[in-house]
């Protein structure tokens, strides 16, 4: 239930200074999903329920100005890293992990697309 809160916190921290502000009219956010353990086909777990239920509260809503982008492993670890890779091509505004091994991988992925994206701008 702590790493819920912890999940929720996280993403709402990044989009806090957006509701101060106001939402831009007509923006769509974009938030990536990643879970080792969850299945895409299977209905909201706790955690994906309780974070998409926040962020509804706050505003933000799926097929309004909220597209979520899930990317689920289905126990399989080996995914992970393609599924980040996704992610980040996908270009997300914020990538939402369920626990910590799969914030290890979207964190190492998207370290190396930022290297090749520095790197091209040299």
């Amino acid at each position: 239930m702590r790493l819920i809160g912890l999940a929720v916190v996280l993403v709402l921290s990044f989009f806090a200074p957006l509701v101060a502000q106001g939402q831009q009219p007509g923006k769509t956010y974009q938030v990536g999903l990643l879970s080792l353990a969850a299945d895409p086909g299977a209905p909201p777990t706790p955690l994906w329920g309780a974070f998409i239920e926040a962020m509804r509260q706050r505003n933000y809503v799926e097929g309004h100005n909220l597209v979520l982008k899930r990317g689920f492993a289905g126990g399989k670890r080996h995914l992970l890293q393609g599924l980040v890779d996704d992610l980040v091509r996908s270009k997300v505004d914020v990538i939402v992990t369920s626990a910590s091994g799969e914030t290890r991988a979207a964190k190492l992925i998207s370290d190396v697309h930022d290297s090749h994206r520095h790197d091209r701008r040299g």
